[in-house]
């Protein structure tokens, strides 16, 4: 959708830490190792989604930093939160639909309107939707918590320090560009920690108040800007192309080689794939059809083969020879259908795929089918993650042969019910359950996936799965289970039991770790409802 504002969100509770603080430096050729922590209780889908630092990232003087744009004007904006403003809540904050979302003090009103984006007092966010008739202030949206730090254009997840907002006539959305300025700077410190900043900045954002050589720097909070405020001048150089900032699986648009205010870049803004140009494929291949608002099957869209030169869906071999894992053969262009589109009577084709994870996506109808089935059970359903294309998913940690990347998987929250009546309904329906301590993983590895995505089947049965792994090892009279392997997308649940010398339950417990009661002969655990392993402590009989 279109925003004046900035469109930025925030998730306060989504805290990172870095594992190493800097001074701050000016040099450029400091080498920066950090291991970033995404904190319990945020989204999924860590690559920037969660706080999490988005890549490239090049060492400090590592590669070249490509070739002078220009001059650009640097301003700085960041989310407004509604405790930063006292006085009388007297103005509403309302929906397009010109219902009240909250009612708040004026002057937080008016930050709000222009930041895009701000926290409420009771802590929902909401984002700027769209000028009505409803308020001179604008009409807003109630943001979950997909993205903590904020959508930009074209769904693109924001991130403090490293996202800004663009002109795009002068750079791409998607593209990576380099300040040398920022390059060896230590950031203010936050919920994203304290580093030493790189220099790479990617455009994920614009505002109407954005044109030409000007870029918007996302600082987060207010309190980090007024912190940077004096460090840097009302300019700052900027670089592109050079490999110091390269990260091909998001630089989205392809640009001139020397743009100008007379040659800028080409207007590809619907686009999510360098080379494609915008251009219509020219073989649509077949249909997809949805259950739909009904429930009636008759929710039909075309799907297309790639354009030549689409780049980011480098599926890998069929797991196996296996016929539910060989490579897509069609798409559905998200670009061409809206969002809001229901492809099940509960739920949008937005929630189940997303330009910013690859403008070509798969969804299964019969995956949906059974997403429906769920809520039908068990009430409101959260999907955190649903399609990723290739690059998306290896850039996330995803496993190599994920069914993410295959149209017919979620990762799921229950916002009516609990996680363990959420992993029954998963495994009563035919799915492959992977239980994690924030969310439910399940998909349907084993139904014949939808051929007018996958083509016609060759009659290859069904190779081994992936293998999940595990072993477990005393540290300090504490069990742990240790050596994980197959589980990609969080920290699954562990439920040890111990067991006397007949075999007979003693205790059970559900936890990172395990104090065997007196008694035990032997621990054992489930890992994430997929493996199960256990040790013998050798007592004897009698």
């Amino acid at each position: 959708m279109s925003r004046e504002p900035f469109a930025v969100l925030s998730n306060q509770d989504c805290e990172l830490r870095l594992g190493i603080t800097m001074k701050k430096r000016r040099s450029a050729n400091y080498v920066l190792f950090a291991t970033i922590f995404a904190a319990s209780g945020c989204a999924e889908d860590l690559g920037g989604r969660d706080g999490g630092a988005v890549g490239p990232v090049a060492e400090h003087g590592a590669g070249d930093h490509g070739s002078f744009i220009a001059n650009h004007q640097f301003t700085y904006y960041w989310v407004s939160n509604a405790a930063d403003f006292p006085g009388a809540n007297d103005t509403a904050v309302k929906t397009a639909s010109c219902s009240t979302i909250a009612t708040v003090p004026g002057a937080f009103a008016s930050a709000l309107k222009l930041e895009g984006t701000g926290r409420l007092p009771d802590g929902r966010i909401v984002n700027y939707d769209k000028s009505c008739g409803c308020s001179s202030n604008g009409c807003y949206v109630v943001a979950g918590d997909d993205f903590p730090w904020g959508i930009g254009v074209q769904n693109r997840p924001l991130q403090p320090m490293r996202s800004i907002a663009v002109d795009k006539k002068y750079i791409g959305y998607g593209e990576w560009v380099y300040a040398p300025e920022l390059d060896g700077y230590t950031v203010p410190n936050g919920p994203w920690g304290s580093f030493v900043h790189d220099g790479c900045l990617r455009a994920d954002d614009t505002g109407s108040a954005i044109k030409k050589w000007h870029i918007d720097f996302f600082a987060g909070y207010k309190s980090a800007y007024e912190e940077m405020r004096g460090d840097f001048g009302a300019k700052i150089k900027l670089y592109r192309g050079g490999s110091r900032c390269t990260d091909a699986t998001v630089q989205d648009n392809p640009v001139p080689e020397n743009p100008t205010p007379d040659n800028p870049v080409p207007d590809n803004s619907g686009n999510d794939e360098p080379g494609d140009g915008g251009e219509q494929p020219d073989d649509l291949v077949g249909k997809a059809c949805f259950p739909g608002a009904d429930g009636a099957g008759t929710t039909c869209f075309d799907v297309t083969n790639l354009p030549p030169g689409t780049s980011g869906y480098g599926y890998p071999s069929a797991l196996n020879g296996s016929d539910n894992y060989r490579r897509p053969v069609a798409y559905l262009d998200l670009s061409k259908i809206d969002a809001s589109t229901k492809l099940a009577p509960n739920f949008t084709l937005g929630e189940l795929a997303q330009e910013w994870k690859g403008r070509y996506a798969i969804v299964q109808p019969h995956a949906v089918k059974g997403l429906q089935k769920f809520r039908d059970t068990l009430g409101a359903i959260r999907v955190n993650s649903s399609y990723r294309r290739p690059s998306y998913n290896k850039q996330v940690g995803g496993a190599t042969h994920s069914r993410h990347m295959y149209g017919d998987a979620y990762d799921l929250k229950p916002l009516s019910t609990s996680l363990d009546s959420l992993e029954n309904a998963c495994t009563a329906n035919g799915g492959k359950l992977v239980e994690y301590n924030t969310h439910v993983h399940c998909d349907f590895r084993f139904d014949p996936v939808d051929t007018a995505f996958f083509g016609v089947a060759s009659g290859v049965a069904p190779g081994p799965e992936p293998q999940f792994t595990a072993q477990i090892q005393e540290q300090d009279g504490e069990w742990r289970a240790v050596d994980l392997a197959g589980f990609d997308e969080g920290e699954p649940v562990l439920r040890w039991t111990a067991l006397d010398r007949d075999g007979e339950v003693i205790e059970q417990h559900r936890g990172p770790g395990f104090v065997s009661p007196p008694g035990t002969a032997t621990v054992r655990v489930l890992v994430g409802a997929q493996v199960e392993v256990e040790a013998e402590l050798g007592l004897s009989a009698g």
